[in-house]
Parts: C-alpha cells; sequence; structure tokens
C-alpha cells in the first residue's frame, strides 16, 4: 500500500475524518445527518483503543510463519526497509527508527554470527525534501556497530515489499536468504520473495502481540499503543489483498 495515502486515510485517521464529515453535515444544516458519522467516530474510536481488536487481528499474521530453524549459515540475510524514521534521521544525522527498529539490531546480530553471510537492507524511501534513503542510514548504523563495509550491500531502488524482493532477485546474488522484517509483515514478504522467484528461510522479528491462553491475551488499556496495533494489522491484511487482485502475489494467504 502507498504509505502517504495510508497515511492519510487509514484506520488511524477515520475518528478525525467522521469527525469532520461530521462538522461539515452541521454546517451544511443536516443536523440528524451528522449524528451518524459522530456515532461512528466514537464507535471506531473504543472498537481501536479500548478493545483487543488490534491483538485479534495482528496474531494470525504473527503466528503464520514461526522463524526459521537454520541449520547452516545463510549465504544472505536480507533485512526490509521500513525501521528508520527519514525525517527525525535527517534532522538529527543518525538513524532514528519506529517500532520495528529490531529489524535494524536483529540484522546486526545475525551478521555478526554469520560473518561470511552477505548482510542486505533493501529500501528506496526518501522523506520529502532530502536525498538519502532509509538503506543508507541502516548501512550507516551498521558500519557504527562494527559491521564490515564489504559485508553490506545495498537495494536503494525500491519502495515497497514486492519491488524490495525483485530488486534483490535482480541483483542474483547466489544462495539461501534469511528475510528479516516484523513479524506481522512476514507473510506479505514471503509471498512477494515467492512471486520474484525465491524461498526465504524467515527471521520474524518485532512482536505486536504476544500468544496467550487468554482470549484478550496481554490487553492493555493504552490508548495509542492499541491504535496502532490496528492500524499496523489492517494495513497488512489489505495489503495481501490488494498485492493479490494487482497479480504481485500468487497466494492470498501463504503457507509455511
Amino acid at each position: 500500500m502507498n504509505y502517504a495515502i495510508w497515511g492519510l486515510f487509514g484506520p488511524a485517521t477515520w475518528t478525525g475524518w467522521l469527525a469532520v464529515t461530521a462538522f461539515l453535515l452541521l454546517l451544511l444544516g443536516y443536523r440528524r445527518a451528522a449524528a451518524w458519522p459522530v456515532g461512528l467516530a466514537v464507535m471506531w474510536f473504543l472498537l481501536s483503543s479500548l478493545s483487543p481488536l488490534g491483538l485479534w487481528l495482528v496474531r494470525p499474521l504473527e503466528a503464520r510463519f514461526p522463524a526459521t530453524v537454520v541449520t547452516r549459515a545463510p549465504a544472505n540475510i536480507v533485512v526490509l526497509g521500513g525501521a528508520e524514521k527519514l525525517i527525525a534521521s535527517a534532522a538529527s544525522g543518525r538513524l532514528e527508527v519506529n517500532d520495528s527498529g529490531d529489524r535494524v539490531l536483529e540484522g546486526a546480530t545475525l551478521a555478526r554470527h554469520y560473518p561470511r553471510a552477505r548482510l542486505w537492507i533493501a529500501g528506496g524511501i526518501r522523506a520529502p525534501g532530502t536525498a538519502r534513503t532509509d538503506a543508507s542510514w541502516t548501512r550507516d548504523t551498521w558500519l557504527r556497530l562494527g559491521i564490515p563495509a564489504a559485508q553490506i550491500h545495498l537495494i536503494e531502488n525500491s519502495v515497497d515489499t514486492c519491488t524490495n524482493a525483485s530488486a534483490y532477485a535482480a541483483r542474483g546474488s547466489a544462495g539461501s536468504v534469511l528475510l528479516v522484517t516484523s513479524a506481522f509483515h512476514m507473510p506479505r514478504a514471503v509471498a512477494c520473495f515467492r512471486a520474484a522467484g525465491i524461498e526465504p528461510l524467515v527471521f520474524p522479528v518485532d512482536t505486536k502481540g504476544w500468544p496467550t491462553d487468554a482470549p484478550a491475551g496481554d490487553f492493555s488499556p493504552d490508548l495509542a499503543g492499541n491504535m496502532d496495533r490496528v492500524d499496523a494489522a489492517l494495513h497488512e491484511w489489505i495489503g495481501l489483498l490488494w498485492y493479490r487482485v494487482d497479480g504481485r502475489i500468487g497466494d492470498l494467504w501463504p503457507a509455511p
């Protein structure tokens, strides 16, 4: 999904858009009609922030691809971009990460564990008015963490999950691939790599919902955190559907 469009019209903004709709209806004199978007805004806010909806949505995604038991060192470790806060990084002069920062950390850890593996960062997104890509910020951080420059490889011409995969495939790097991305993002990532002709080993990180026996699991009344979880999960479910409809992937719900 296009990040700008999602940022403007994704679930995190629905309450605001419904409130704007209600305000416009009031200005036009439609008081009774305005009650509907107000009611929907309140219902959506309560559902997304004060219920386990986000956990219920994210758990099937995260449980779909458990981490691969690696018996032989991989030839390549491919980390997908998306952890970088680009505007903040440009302002501070060093990598600033979001909730997916585990991707960067675990990529470096794996590179140290498998020093002969090629470590890839796949990205290509730039913040408005800046020249540096997400991948370049991550590369600099890996260098600061002591990863040898010769081990690091960049992909800076891809802007979404499937172009990450196809751009990597186009580089023609031989050998097995250990794919590192957020656990909730792994189904879509695997589908894209398979569409590019690559069957990856998986290393999911950044778990947002821990499995427990209780139906509500680890739910807590964290309004912002719960809304963020709903937004992330719906982004993946809708992204899978869109990629399948658009012909980018072969399976709507890829299996391990």
